[in-house]
């Protein structure tokens, strides 16, 4: 019989540990993906993300309504993330910049 057994809690500060941090905990989501992102182009987090998908896992992203560099490439990320399957939400208070970035697999650390 197999259990999940819950890992620890991680800290991740490390600019080369981050792309595997998150390769693996999208690939060991089971119910529930929910990521706030601004920019993003490679190729592999959308792969597993449209791979997630597949296995039924519920992929909600949140992304800005403006950001540096403009509202084109808002678009191309906000399509993508479409491609792969995501439901994609627009933070869009007039107001504040919204600069989050996060990703929580199903029930978090």
């Amino acid at each position: 019989m197999t259990r999940n057994v819950r890992l620890p809690d991680r800290v991740v500060a490390s600019p080369a540990e981050c792309r595997s941090a998150i390769l693996n905990a999208i690939r060991g989501a089971t119910r529930e993906l929910s990521l706030s992102l601004f920019r993003c182009n490679d190729a592999d987090i959308f792969a597993e993300l449209a791979a997630a998908r597949t296995r039924g896992v519920a992929v909600d992203a949140l992304v800005t309504a403006r950001a540096a560099g403009g509202t084109k490439k808002l678009k191309k990320l906000r399509q993508t993330l479409l491609d792969a399957g995501a439901s994609v939400h627009i933070y869009a208070d007039p107001v504040v910049k919204y600069h989050a970035k996060y990703l929580v697999a199903d029930d978090g650390p």
